[in-house]
């Protein structure tokens, strides 16, 4: 071999819930790269419960563990791989550098380190790489086979969004911009004409977001209203927005109510649509919803058609029914000859439980025992459906208890309210900002 000719090949196997962003990233790497090692990205594991027959197929040289799993889920994934293939390299990638510094950072990341891998004899555990001023700020360093920090560390990402600005030509703004949280197996194009229609109306930016494991944000095997919340924390810092004004429906509304109790300083004005700050079952639907879609999943189906017949087994509505099969993608694994959910279903059915709790509980019998828990004092507009349950009048007394200052605005629709009445809900959000002058 001369000095011109790059080393390898070199068979790679990734670890990322994300596989279309793994693929991309990588893909950048191997090009760069590409002069002086010849790397093949054989496949990628959406799972820790693929590495074993992935890595037992492929049989890789190396492999690469995504920033989304946490040091204990690291170490059993490369524990998984060594037994199988002593040789192998392992690398994590750092966790939090996307989040930081978006995915340029992680191809530059790959390109200045993975050279040090693929040099290095052997796999070993006390040849550290380089850390990065964002290891050394976390406190953390990676190894070929290991990665060590704090598992109390949150598990961020970086929520995919879209900028709905006003269509006006006039560059200044009536008010600080809107964040658009969206429900249980929804995604930003929910909300985008609604949010058109009050960026019009009124003269501000709305980012309507993909929430983790929706849409086209990363899956993460996390799925808390903790976490949510430190996801939109973490974007309005990433984005500069200052203080935003936080409107969310039903998993939204509880994500954009736990910020804004954790941090009421960032956070001008607050509307919740259909759901109340408290724990509470959510009932057979969600559970039939997870169940219909796995089975969808497992039939392989070509195309909406055959899905939807699937799942009327297990909702009536045909609307209801559609909302949900807007995560059905063409798979490009099978040629896109079969249709899949981009959702991590798995994750989001073993998370249920999450989504119908919150973190502060109510006391309505003692309100001694309600003291300690936080408020926000800010503008809030509760949006309920009239013929749902999810705000009940026995429910109010907690809204009114987290949120003081809290309006109601009733409207005679179902939990779907955005949806069902999209001109009664913008009406109610324009006199809302109106009256109250939100900044």
């Amino acid at each position: 071999m001369t000095d011109t000719q790059p080393k390898g090949p070199y068979r790679l196997v990734t670890v990322n819930t994300a596989p279309e962003r793994a693929k991309r990233l990588i893909g950048r790497m191997v090009e760069a790269l590409k002069d002086r090692y010849t790397i093949i990205h054989v496949d990628n594991c959406e799972t820790i419960e693929e590495v074993e027959p992935k890595v037992t197929e492929h049989q890789p040289d190396v492999l690469f563990c995504a920033s989304m799993w946490t040091a204990e889920q690291s170490t059993a994934i490369f524990e998984t791989a060594r037994k199988l293939r002593p040789d192998i390299k392992t690398h994590a990638i750092p966790h939090g550098l996307q989040v930081e510094r978006g995915p340029d950072a992680i191809v530059e990341y790959l390109v200045e380190n993975v050279p040090k891998l693929l040099d290095a004899e052997h796999n070993n555990n006390n040849m550290l790489l380089r850390p990065t001023r964002l290891q050394a700020v976390a406190g953390l360093y990676t190894a070929h086979s290991k990665r060590f920090f704090s598992s109390s560390t949150p598990l961020k990402v970086e929520l995919a969004y879209q900028l709905i600005e006003p269509s006006t030509q006039d560059k200044k703004r009536n008010g600080q911009p809107i964040v658009f949280m969206h429900g249980f197996m929804g995604n930003k194009l929910n909300n985008r004409s609604i949010s058109k229609a009050l960026a019009r109306d009124l003269n501000r930016d709305i980012y309507i977001v993909d929430l983790r494991n929706h849409g086209d944000s990363p899956h993460t095997p996390e799925h808390t209203y903790t976490h949510l919340a430190e996801d939109v924390s973490d974007f309005i810092k990433q984005h500069h927005l200052g203080k935003t004004a936080l409107i969310g429906h039903s998993m939204g509304a509880k994500a954009a109510m736990v910020l804004a109790l954790q941090s009421p300083e960032t956070v001008t004005a607050l509307i919740p649509v259909d759901n109340a700050p408290v724990s509470a079952m959510l009932g057979s639907p969600f559970n039939d919803y997870v169940k219909g879609m796995k089975e969808i999943s497992e039939a392989h189906v070509t195309k909406q058609s055959e899905a939807d017949k699937i799942l009327a087994k297990y909702e009536p509505s045909l609307a209801i029914r559609q909302f949900l099969l807007t995560n059905l993608i063409r798979d490009p694994e099978n040629d896109n000859k079969t249709l899949k959910f981009r959702v991590p279903l798995d994750t989001l059915g073993s998370n249920l439980g999450e989504m119908a709790d919150f973190p502060w509980k109510f006391d309505r019998e003692n309100a001694a025992n309600n003291t300690d828990l936080p408020t926000y004092t800010g503008p809030t507009l509760i949006v309920r459906g009239l013929q749902s349950k999810y705000v009940s009048e026995k429910r109010l007394p907690a809204v009114k208890h987290f949120f003081p200052n809290a309006e109601i605005a009733g409207i005679d629709a179902g939990h779907w309210v955005i949806s069902e009445k999209p001109e009664e809900f913008r009406q109610a959000v324009i006199k809302f900002f109106r009256e109250n002058d939100i900044e």
